[in-house]
This record gives C-alpha cells, structure tokens and sequence, in this order.
C-alpha cells in the first residue's frame, strides 16, 4: 500500500516535511520565543517567582452538549498550548519559585472522585514536569480556587479534604528570601458555615504582627472601588466585575477585605480567578495585581503569567513585577486547518495529471451515423449499391421465420434494480479510474499518518 517513492509519492514526502516544520514552528519556536521577551526585574539578592492563575482545565462542564470528538479535540488543543507554553517558560525564565493561584480543574468542586483522579493526573502531566520543582518546597499549588472547592456556603467540607490530599493544604506561611508569603483560603473564609470556614479562620486568627514584609496569596481578589481604582491599561476587559453567582464571587466581602488588611498587613497581593490583568493600590497602601489567566479558553486575547522578583530588608519589601505574555491563540489552529486544506488539493491536482495517458487526449469528433452518398468514394458507393440489391434480392425469395414468444423474457423488478447498480458500480470505477482517485487517496492516507506521527514526535521529544 505504501507508494514507491517517486512521481506523486515526492509530494507525500514534500508535504510532510512542511508539516513538520510547521509543528516545530508552532510547539516549538512560538513559544520559546515568546518566552524569550519575558525578563526578570532587578533587584538586589533578589529571588524569582512565576505566578501561574486559572489553568482550570476544560472538560465537558465547560462545554454542555458539545459532542465527544470535538471535546476531546477541545481539550487537546487547551493541553498542548498549555504544556508548550509553561515548559517553555521554565525552561527559559528558571525561576526560583512557582506558585498557582487556584482553580486548577473546571469542574473539580462537583466530579466524583473517580473522574477527580483523572483530571488530576491530567493536571500533572502537563504541569509537574520538572523534577528540580517539589510541591511544598518550591513548586506550589496549595491555592484553592471556586471551581477547585466551590465558593462561600457552596465549600463542603470533603471537597476541601480532598483538594488538600491532591494538591496541598492551605492557609500556610512560607518564608523566602526574607519575605512571609501568606497562601490562604479565601474562597473557604468566605463561608458562614463554621466548619468549612474553620482552618482558614483559626489560621488568620493565629497571625501575629508581621515582622517580615508580607505577600498575600488569594484566589479571589479584594473588595474594591472600581470607579476609584481603576485596573490601568493592560487590562482586556473593562471594568473589574464584582458580581456574585451560582459558586463563584468575583471579590472577597468589603468585611472580609478589611479583615485581611487589618490582621496580614500585606504590602502586596496577587490573585486571580477574573482571569484578566488587574493592577490596583488599596487605602491601606497594599498593591494588588490580578494575574492574568494562563489558558487560551478563559475568555481572553493574550493570557500571561506574572513575574515577580524580589528580596525583603527588614520591614522593607524591594520588589519588580512584570507581565508576561504568552502566544496568541488559535493562530495554530488556523495555520494547520489552511496547510490541511493545501495539502489535499496538492495531492488531488498532482493525481489527476499522473492519471493514466489514455485520459488526458483530446476526444476526435463523432461522425454521424447517417452517412450521406456525398461522403463516400467511389468505390464505397458500389460495394453499398451491391449489398442493397443482393439484401433485396434475399428478401424477395426467402421465407422468414419469426422467432418464437418464449425466446423473449420480460426483466423483472429486481433485475432491473440489478442492473442499475451494476451500472452504477461501473460508472463509479470508470470515474475513480478517470481522475485517479485510488492513488490519491492512499496518498492522502499516508500523508496523514506521517503527519500525525510527527506530530507526536514533536509533542514528545522536543
């Protein structure tokens, strides 16, 4: 089946090697070059840290009613531009600490455990990837989001026990580079419910006075004045949003924000869950920034991370944050539709001109079958007089005997319809036959798979 390598099969070799050079574009060079633009800040014994906001994986939550292949092709087309572009950035920036800010999963408060399982390993096969990152030490994901827990009284109590079995407990200090960064639990503190709002209340009730400049880790952004404090101008969408819902709140309370201020005294907080950038100073002189979702399908033109480099000094927090961008999406998706499209027309035209040499003449006109005597010679016009008078003669003096009935038999229903398909059958073959469509289909077959298999190749290896 596989075509010897010449005439059209150069094609086939040709386009695949298109095919992967636009792979290794697109995976590869896109988005190490976008990591390439983004640069740490400066300052002085300063450690790094990546902020990761809203993965928040799709599946059929997401999705209602979609149906399962374009899902699945929904889902791997957000993995891979999600595991290219965050390998590409570690690899490039090598920052000293990650940190997510929650809602990992779509649908991580409402799946039964079997499915939470595989979503979850889902999670870490694009995102724990590196060894030199351990969760807990300097690779966390601990920050529980509304779609991770739920939000308010929708927080039960087994769906905080098992994020925490998967991906870390919450509500914890960590001491980097002088500097007490505070991971806590908002979407939780937002209850009523006392159990469910417990270890986040006991544990922000436990904080002394800060002798350490301190960083607030939220999922849920604070309570704010948007008509007084504007995002800035990298934000997508404006204004900031503070409406309320079915399992989600866009901010923490104006209570619970005074709350926070009063009891952590951050000098700075970052959060995410609005999915877009979000840069704001509160009364208290705090700076929030809200991080920018890191998928392609949370609503957004341009997801990014956040850079922050940083050291502390005493009560002193020197800092230099940074916006990075990642890839446009779905460029990809429609430089691959266009090369299908080119591809399949390469290989159709090509086909049709190496069909076989008796389909590419021109057709000679068709004589009439009523022959006029000026069209004859001479010669040809006696041999015809000559059969005339001798069929003439014939008929005159012989007896014909006509043939009997039975020799004709009437086609029934189903001989007809037997005859149809045979007709057709033949019709279909003369036309594949015609325009070469047997060779051009296994052409296309095996450019397929050799597309496929690079694909993966660069997916795996690169």
């Amino acid at each position: 089946m596989m075509p010897r390598l010449r005439g059209s099969s150069t094609v086939v070799v040709f386009l695949s090697a298109i095919w992967l050079l636009l792979f290794l574009f697109y995976e590869h060079i896109i988005p190490y070059t976008a990591a390439r633009r983004c640069l740490w800040g400066h300052v002085a014994n300063q450690k790094n840290i990546l902020f990761v906001a809203d993965p928040q994986l799709i599946d059929s939550h997401t999705y209602p009613g979609r149906n399962s292949a374009l899902l699945s092709l929904s889902q791997h087309t957000v993995d891979v531009y999600l595991k290219q572009n965050y390998k590409a950035l570690v690899k490039h920036l090598k920052p000293d600490y990650i940190f997510f800010l929650g809602d990992y999963l779509d649908n991580g408060r409402l799946c039964a455990d079997d499915y939470y399982e595989g979503e979850f390993k889902r999670f870490e096969r694009i995102f724990n990837q590196f060894p030199q990152y351990v969760r807990g030490k300097n690779w966390f994901t601990s920050i529980p989001g509304n779609h991770d827990v739920g939000f308010g009284n929708g927080v039960k109590a087994a769906l905080q026990t098992r994020f925490a079995s998967h991906f870390g407990h919450p509500n914890s200090i960590e001491l980097i580079n002088g500097v007490d960064f505070i991971l806590l639990d908002t979407p939780s503190l937002s209850s009523e419910d006392p159990t469910v709002r417990q270890n986040a209340a006991n544990f922000l009730h436990t904080l002394s006075k800060p002798t350490k400049p301190r960083v607030l880790l939220s999922h849920i952004p604070l309570y704010r004045d948007t008509t007084l404090q504007p995002c800035g101008p990298f934000r997508e969408r404006n204004p900031f949003l503070q409406i309320a819902g079915h399992q989600y709140q866009l901010a923490v309370s104006p209570e619970l924000l005074k709350e926070l201020l009063l009891r952590i005294q951050p000098q700075l907080l970052f959060a995410g869950d609005d999915h877009d950038y979000c840069d704001i100073t509160h009364d208290s002189g705090a700076r929030e920034f809200t991080v920018k979702s890191i998928s392609m399908a949370m609503g957004i033109k341009y997801p990014a991370v956040q850079l922050l480099s940083f050291a502390g000094e005493g009560q002193s927090l020197n800092y230099d944050t940074r916006m990075c961008y990642l890839p446009q999406p779905y460029l990809d998706v429609v430089a691959y539709a266009l090369m299908a499209v080119v591809s399949t027309v390469i290989i159709l035209v090509w086909n049709i001109k190496q069909r076989s040499s008796r389909y590419n003449y021109s057709m000679l006109p068709v004589w009439s079958l009523e022959r006029t005597s000026s069209d004859l010679t001479e010669d040809q016009e006696g041999i015809s007089q000559k059969v005339y008078e001798f069929m003439a003669n014939l008929d005159r003096n012989s007896e014909f005997i006509p043939l009997p009935n039975y020799t004709f038999t009437p086609r029934t229903w189903e001989k007809r319809c037997e005859r149809a398909i045979l007709n057709k059958k033949q019709s279909f073959a003369r036309v594949v036959r015609k325009w070469n469509l047997l060779m051009c289909v296994k052409h296309l077959v095996v450019t397929t798979a050799l597309t496929l298999l690079s694909y993966n190749l660069v997916l795996v290896f690169i």
